[in-house]
This record gives C-alpha cells, structure tokens and sequence, in this order.
C-alpha cells in the first residue's frame, strides 16, 4: 500500500511550498539527510534494525517534535534540530523515536490510519496537487501534510508505560553505541521546562511523549552511572552538526538575521555556509557565489557545496554553467538520487538534450525515489521527447500513483499496455500498479 508515497511529493532543490490550510511539509535535502543517517546508524546497529530500512523525512516546522508513524519511518522537525544546543540532545530523541520502533509500538499504526485518513488524506493530497502545480525549480522537496497534525495527535500518542520502554531502549542504544544519555536528558529537561506553560504554546512533542519525574529520575540515574558520562563526541559530529545547523538556518530563517549571526569576519565552514545561502535568499548571487568559491577552493572534494552552487546558478536562470556544479557534485556523490533529478532537470532545460543520458540519470535516482512525483515527471518528458510513449505512459501512471491519483493512474496503465510489447520488467510494474489500485478501490470510502 502506498500510504507514504501519498504522504510526500519530492521535487527537485532545497525549497518549500507549503500546503494550503493548516498542515505541515516536508524538505529533502541530501546533505541533511546524510548527517541525521549517521547519527542513527550506531543507534539502530545496537537496536539490532537495518540503518538501510530507516526513512528519515523532515518536517518544515518550528516546534520542537520527533515522532514515528508507519514502520521505521522517522519525522523529525527542524524546530528540534535548530533548536538543539548540541548533536547529543538531537541524537538522544532520536535514540528514544528508535526505542518506540524496536519496541514495536506502531503495531496498532496500521489498523488506526483508516480511521485517521477522513481527516488527513484530502489535505495531503490538496497540498500534493498544489506543490505540483507550482513547477518551481528551486523547490527541492515538499510533501503536502495539511492534515497531518490531526491525524498524528489521533494515533501517534504513546502510554506512559511505552514511553519510559523507549527511554529505556534509548539508553541501551546509547550505551551499546559508546554514548551517554545526557543529551537525550538535556533535551528532555529544557522541554520539561516547559509543562507548567498553557498546552497552547506547549511544544507537540511533550503533548505526544508526555512527561513524568518518575521518568526524568531513571535518565537522570542512567546519565550519572554511564561509563561515557565524561566522552565527548567525535569533532566530525560536531562539525557536522554546525553544518547542518547552518544549512537550515540560511533556508529558513530570514538572511538579515543570518547575516547577522553569521558575521563577516568568521571564516568557519558554518559561518562561510550561512552567509552563501543568506545572500543566495537575498538575491545576492554574486557574493553568494563568490563564499561558495572560496569554500570550494578549501574544501574542493566536498559534494554539497557544488551542488549548492549549481542550483543557485541555475535558479539564476544561469543554466550552462550550473550544469558542470551538478556533473562535479555527482562525480563525488554518485549515490546522491536526488542530484540525478537535479541534473536531469538542468539538462532538459538546454538546448539538444541528450535524453538518453537524462533518462538514465532518472532511471538510476527512482531506483531509490520510487515516490519522487517530479522525477517521474521528468522521466515521463524525457521519454516522451525522445519518442517513447509507452514508456512516457507507464511514468506517468507512477507519478499519479505517488500523488494517490489512481484513476489517471489507471487511464496510463492502459496507454501503456497498449503500447508496450515486449518489456517483460516494465509490463509486470503495470501490473503492479493496476493491483494496489484495486486495493485502495477495495478499501471502501477511504480513498475516495
């Protein structure tokens, strides 16, 4: 069933379109999603789960929350990242998300998603169509959750005795991993600050993970008998932490309070980072290209700063020169599905595109991007430039599956039947696609 491939429409850059109403969206980015992956690969290595399984989706939001839905689906908002003083406090809630899924806490996600799906689905998929809609080429990844925030207060509130389960595993991970639980105890200690605050500016998370003294006692306990109670992190996490940290604040935050907090004087990588994409927000393409190239003559093997560059040329309309940043970035991060959707996108843009080249570069990414709805959509041109209008058909058929638009779904499967013959690997997609919409045709008056 693709309940998440409803929940989230992945577009090409680091950017938001927000849903309309009162919802949430979600950000891709691969940089970001590199660091918090690593932050959770010991934990899950120690929980005995596959780091591969793990989906982290990041939520545009400035309220400090965490939670899991769905498996090993973990969204955490950038409120908690940008709001954590140290990457302890973000990889301790993170340990305790991880604890509520080796607990196996979701069971009843799957039975209570149709009662929440009245209420969530429709938002979901206006915000959906209208991320779509927009074709911004900046916009790198949103998904419409308008909804969403309802749906999660329904079924993603955990009993107390779950709760101090998932402290308990968090702290097990934490130690089986070589770290303390004092930043899982930090973070917990300022949001607990906050329980005597009216519930009406109450962070979600303690809404969703409420709070007892009982269990601030055991991590408290569990800080002070570690045996890494005295361990510092490694400098790469914390270097990565103030990149990460920087890269969210230039993104969300206004570019005159990060130039501010970013000064000119500071020639740290985050300082340098900040500045870039302040001046890129503000327009400012030239100073913001001009910090990049210092930071790439510094540091020339790192992907993400030529990627960076890339897309600030291309979204200055500077689409020739943005096209050798991606090929550079790609060359550095060849697993990076989400460069490939960015250079495919470049490519289609000039002249003569070489779209057997650009198909590949999509082929590769939706490998792993099986719910990217842009990509698809780009595929879709791709083949259909070149003449291939079977295989235009069956992505298309995929792209109105990621969006839960199952009856133009249906209308491209059967273009594509048609016009397809002898593409054995393609024909048995189709018919996947024909049988999980039988399935949500199936599911009486959930999805319409």
């Amino acid at each position: 069933m693709r309940i998440l491939s409803m929940l989230i429409l992945f577009l090409t850059s680091f950017n938001n379109v927000n849903a309309r109403g009162n919802g949430m969206s979600l950000i891709r980015d691969s940089e970001i999603e590199d660091i918090l992956k690593s932050y959770a690969k010991p934990i899950l290595e120690a929980a005995h789960l596959d780091p591969k399984a793990l989906r982290i989706f990041i939520v545009d939001s400035k309220d400090i929350n965490a939670f899991v839905a769905g498996g090993q689906n973990l969204f955490i908002h950038t409120g908690l990242i940008q709001k954590s003083k140290h990457p302890a406090e973000l990889i301790g809630v993170m340990a305790h998300e991880i604890g509520h899924i080796a607990g196996g806490h979701l069971t009843r996600f799957d039975a209570e998603i149709d009662r929440a799906s009245r209420t969530s689905l429709a938002g979901l998929l206006v915000g959906a169509a209208a991320a779509l809609a927009s074709k911004d080429p900046s916009a790198l990844a949103v998904g419409g959750m308008a909804g969403m925030g309802m749906a999660q207060r329904g079924f993603l509130k955990f009993s107390r005795t779950q709760e101090a389960s998932a402290d308990q595993a968090a702290i097990l991970f934490l130690e089986k991993s070589g770290q303390s639980p004092q930043g899982l105890y930090d973070m917990f200690k300022t949001l607990n600050h906050q329980i005597a605050i009216s519930t009406s500016i109450q962070d979600p998370y303690l809404l969703s993970h409420p709070m007892t003294d009982e269990r601030m006692r055991h991590i408290e306990n569990a800080c002070t008998h570690s045996p890494h109670r005295a361990k510092n992190l490694s400098p790469e996490i914390l270097n990565a932490h103030k990149r990460l940290t920087a890269k969210l604040n230039g993104h969300l935050d206004s570019p005159n309070k990060n130039l501010r907090y970013y000064k000119e004087g500071d020639q740290s990588i985050e300082s340098r980072y900040g500045r870039a994409i302040a001046y890129y927000k503000k327009i400012e393409t030239p100073k913001a290209i001009s910090i990049l190239d210092t930071l790439i003559n510094d540091y020339p093997e790192d992907p993400f700063f030529h990627e960076l560059k890339g897309q600030i040329l291309f979204e200055a309309g500077k689409t020739q020169e943005a096209r050798p940043c991606y090929q550079k970035a790609l060359s550095l991060k060849p697993d990076a599905s989400l460069m490939h959707i960015s250079l495919a996108q470049i490519e289609l843009a000039l002249p003569n595109p070489k779209l057997a080249e650009i198909a590949a570069h999509l082929e590769k990414a939706l490998i792993t991007e099986p719910e990217n709805t842009f990509g698809w959509e780009l595929l879709a041109t791709a083949y259909g430039q070149n003449g291939d209008i079977g295989m235009a058909a069956y992505a298309l058929a995929e792209k109105n599956m990621s969006i839960g638009n199952i009856d133009d779904a249906m209308q491209q499967v059967l273009r594509s039947e048609k016009l397809i013959q002898n593409k054995h690997q393609i024909r048995q997609k189709l018919q996947d696609i024909r049988q999980e919409i039988e399935y949500i045709r199936s599911k009486k008056g959930i999805f319409g």
